[in-house]
């Protein structure tokens, strides 16, 4: 008996999860980059 690898069936090179926010008017995406949020964030700290 031959028993499939769902890994490797179930694995796509092109997928990339993408965050998205349902607000009021609708939903939006998260469109600024991985460096821009951890600026914002090192910005909440700064004297």
């Amino acid at each position: 008996m031959n028993i499939p690898n769902k890994e490797k069936s179930n694995f796509c090179d092109f997928f990339q999860a993408r965050i998205a926010f349902k607000r009021q008017g609708g939903v939006s995406y998260q469109a600024d980059s991985k460096d821009d949020r951890k600026k914002n964030f090192d910005d909440l700290f700064k004297d």
